[in-house]
C-alpha cells in the first residue's frame, strides 16, 4: 500500500473514532466529569479514594428505622454484620445501590428466599460436545469431542436452588432455571458454593434473573460470589444478576498466585478448573474485598487449561479491593503449567462449542464481545495498590476481542482504563517461557492478543497509567507462575481521560509503560503483511483522551532514568528494553495536555502519528 493510501486510511479512522468519541462522551457516566476536573482536592489519589468510598458507603447504609448516622470506613465483614444483625439496611432510593423490592417480586410470583431448601428430582441425560480447531504448531485442522452425563434438575425457586447446589459434589449437575430467583439479601446471606474438582456444573439460566444476592465469605482462603472457589468444569449460560452485594473478608492464598477473590458470578476459577460463561450479565452490584482480586462479574481466573467468556457484561457496579481490581474481571490469566501439546494460534477464532475444550489437552483463554460500563472501580491500599483496570485488572495468556469499557478507574500503580497490567516479556531465563500462543511461523512467542477493543471514561493513579493499558510487564517475578511472550494490540483505541487530577509518572494516552523483554521475536499479521518484530506490537491503535492537564509537569526524562519525574506522552508514557512495533497508530495532540509529542521519554517511535482534532473530518 502506498503512503497516500495509508495516510488516507489513517485520516478516515481518525474521523470515525472522533465521532465515536463524541457519542461516548454524551453517554458517559456523570462521575466522569466530576472526577476529571483537573483540580485535585486531596493530597493523593489514595486519600481521594478513601473519601469517595466512604461517601458511597454512607449513602448506601442507614439505620433500620430509617434514621441516618455517619460512620467511618467499614470492612466487608463489618458491612455484612450491619446488614444481617446490626440494625442497618440499604437505604431505599439512594444513588448507588438498591435492593429490588420483595413485594414487587412477590406480585410476579417470585418468592423471597427464607434460607431453607427443598428437594428436587432429576433426570439423567447425556450431552455430546464436539468442535474443530486450528492447531497452531502446523496449521492443520483438528477435532475434539467428549460426552458428559448430567443429573439434570429443573429449578423454580430459591429453596430448590439451594438444595441442588448442595448436590454438586456427588455427580455432574445441570441446573435449568424455570423462573426468576429472589435470594432476599435484605435478610439472608447466600453462602458461596465451592464446586470441588473433577465434576461438571452446568447452569442454564434460560434468560432468568437472580435478584438480591448477598454473598459473604470470611473463612480462611474462601472466595465470595454466587460460586466461591471453582475447580470444576463450569458452564453458565443466559443468566442475569440484579442488585448483588458481594463481601469478602478472607485471607488471600498468595502462595498459589492469588486464589481468593470476589465477584458476582464467582470468586475464583483456579487450578484444574475450566470455565465457559455465555450471555451472563450483572447490573447494580456492590463488590467489597479486603484484599486482592475483586471484579464486577469475575473475581479471579487463574487456570491451567481453558477459560471462555462471551457476550457478558457488568453495569452500574461499585467495586473495591486493595489491588488486582477490575470493573468486569480481576485477574484473567493462565498459569505456567497450562501449555500442553496443543496450544492455540494467537489469532484463533472463538470456539463454536467451547464446552468441547473444557477437559482436553488444548490450552486457551478467551473473552469476546463483553463490556463493563457506568461503574466506579477502586484499588486502595496502604502500600502499593497495583494491577487494576476498568475492564480487567491483569491478564496473561489471553485472547480478547470486541470488548469495551466506560468506567471510572481509581488506582495506584500499573492502572489502565481497560487493563492494568499485561504480564508479557521474558519470565526467568529459560527460553521455554517465551509465550503462550503460536505466531504466524508456528513458534510460541505471543503472550496476549487484543483486537477491536476500546475504552472510555476516567483513569487515575500514581505510576504507569494508560488510557488502554497501564503496564506491559517485562516478566513475572517467578518462572513458576506465568510464561512470557509479547503482547499484540490490533484495532484498539482509547478516549479515556488519563491522570487529570493525579497525573503521576509514566502516563500515556494508550499505554503508560511498556517493558516488553521477551527473548524470542514474534511473527504476526500486520494489515496483511507478515512481520517479525521484537517486543510488543501496536497496529491501527488510537488515543484521543486527555492526558494530564495544563499544569502537568511534562519534562522529558530519558528512558534510563528511574526517578518519579513525570513522563507523559500522547500515545505512550515511556518504555525500554525492546523497541516494540507500531503501525498506523495515532494520538490527538490537542487533547494531550496541549503537548505535541508521541512519548514522554523522548524516544522516537516510528509508526505513531500525532493529529489535530480540527484536521479530521469529524470536528
Amino acid at each position: 500500500m502506498g503512503m497516500l493510501q495509508r495516510v488516507g486510511r489513517g485520516i478516515r479512522m481518525t474521523a470515525v473514532l472522533l465521532l465515536v468519541f463524541t457519542l461516548l462522551l454524551q453517554a458517559a457516566p456523570m462521575e466522569v466529569f466530576a472526577a476529571g476536573s483537573g483540580v485535585a482536592k486531596y493530597d493523593s489519589i489514595n486519600e481521594f479514594q478513601e473519601a469517595r468510598w466512604l461517601e458511597i458507603q454512607n449513602d448506601i447504609l442507614e439505620k433500620a428505622d430509617g434514621t441516618d448516622e455517619a460512620f467511618t470506613y467499614r470492612t466487608p465483614e463489618q458491612v455484612n454484620t450491619m446488614l444481617s444483625s446490626g440494625g442497618w439496611q440499604v437505604a431505599p432510593g439512594n444513588d448507588y445501590f438498591n435492593w429490588v423490592d420483595n413485594q414487587v417480586l412477590a406480585a410476579r410470583g417470585i418468592t423471597a428466599w427464607d434460607g431453607g431448601s427443598s428437594s428436587v428430582s432429576y433426570t439423567t441425560n447425556t450431552y455430546e460436545y464436539s468442535d474443530t480447531y486450528v492447531r497452531g504448531s502446523d496449521g492443520t485442522t483438528q477435532s475434539t469431542s467428549q460426552n458428559v452425563t448430567y443429573r439434570e434438575y429443573n429449578v423454580s425457586n430459591a429453596r430448590e436452588l439451594k438444595y441442588v447446589m448442595s448436590q454438586l459434589g456427588s455427580a455432574n449437575v445441570k441446573i435449568n432455571l424455570t423462573n426468576d430467583i429472589n435470594l432476599n439479601g435484605q435478610e439472608q446471606n447466600w453462602t458461596p458454593i465451592d464446586t470441588g474438582s473433577g465434576r461438571w456444573v452446568y447452569l442454564e439460566g434460560n434468560g432468568h434473573t437472580i435478584y438480591n444476592m448477598r454473598s459473604f465469605a470470611s473463612g480462611s482462603k474462601e472466595s465470595a460470589g454466587f460460586f466461591g472457589s471453582v475447580q470444576c468444569y463450569l458452564v453458565v449460560k443466559n443468566l442475569n444478576f440484579q442488585s448483588s452485594i458481594v463481601l469478602c473478608q478472607s485471607q488471600n492464598d498468595v502462595s498459589a498466585g492469588g486464589n481468593v477473590g470476589a465477584g458476582i458470578m464467582y470468586g475464583c476459577l483456579i487450578g484444574s478448573g475450566n470455565g465457559y460463561l455465555y450471555n451472563v450479565h450483572a447490573r447494580e452490584g456492590y463488590v467489597h474485598r479486603n484484599g486482592e482480586y475483586a471484579g464486577g462479574l469475575i473475581g479471579c481466573t487463574n487456570v491451567r487449561r481453558n477459560a471462555f467468556v462471551k457476550n457478558c457484561s457488568t453495569e452500574d457496579c461499585y467495586i473495591r479491593g486493595t489491588s488486582h481490581v477490575g470493573g468486569f474481571s480481576a485477574a484473567f490469566r493462565m498459569s505456567y503449567s497450562s501449555i500442553g501439546a496443543t496450544p492455540a494460534a494467537y489469532n484463533s477464532a472463538f470456539p463454536t462449542i467451547p464446552e468441547a475444550f473444557l477437559n482436553t489437552g488444548i490450552s486457551c483463554a478467551m473473552a469476546e464481545d463483553c463490556y463493563s460500563i457506568d461503574s466506579e472501580v477502586f484499588s486502595v491500599s496502604a502500600g502499593n495498590a497495583a494491577d487494576s483496570g476498568g475492564m480487567f485488572s491483569c491478564v496473561a495468556g489471553v485472547i480478547i476481542r470486541g470488548c469495551y469499557t466506560n468506567n471510572v478507574m481509581y488506582g495506584d500503580e500499573q492502572t489502565g482504563a481497560f487493563v492494568g497490567r499485561v504480564i508479557a516479556g521474558q519470565v526467568g531465563t529459560a527460553i521455554s517461557y517465551a509465550g503462550y500462543y503460536y505466531d504466524e511461523n508456528h513458534v510460541i512467542s505471543v503472550n496476549s492478543y487484543f483486537e477491536n477493543c476500546y475504552t472510555s471514561g476516567v483513569v487515575e493513579g500514581t505510576k504507569r497509567i494508560g488510557g488502554f493499558a497501564g503496564y506491559i510487564a517485562g516478566g513475572h517475578v517467578s518462572a513458576n507462575q506465568f510464561r512470557g511472550g509479547n503482547a499484540v494490540f490490533k484495532n484498539c483505541y482509547s478516549t479515556a481521560m488519563v491522570g487529570m487530577d493525579y497525573a503521576g509518572t509514566d502516563l500515556g494516552g494508550f499505554v503508560g509503560y511498556d517493558e516488553s523483554n521477551c527473548a524470542r521475536d514474534m511473527t504476526i499479521d500486520a494489515n496483511g503483511t507478515i512481520r517479525t518484530v521484537s517486543g510488543s506490537a501496536y497496529i491501527n491503535c488510537y488515543a484521543a483522551g486527555e492526558v494530564g492537564n495544563i499544569l502537568t509537569d511534562t519534562t522529558v526524562t530519558t528512558v534510563a532514568e528511574t526517578s518519579r519525574t513525570p513522563r507523559l506522552g500522547g500515545f505512550i508514557g515511556s518504555g525500554y528494553r525492546l523497541p516494540g512495533y507500531y503501525e498506523e497508530c495515532y494520538y490527538d495532540m490537542q487533547t494531550t495536555a496541549m503537548r505535541e509529542r508521541v512519548s514522554g521519554d523522548g524516544t522516537a517511535r516510528d509508526g505513531i502519528t500525532g493529529v489535530y482534532t480540527q484536521g479530521s473530518f469529524a470536528k
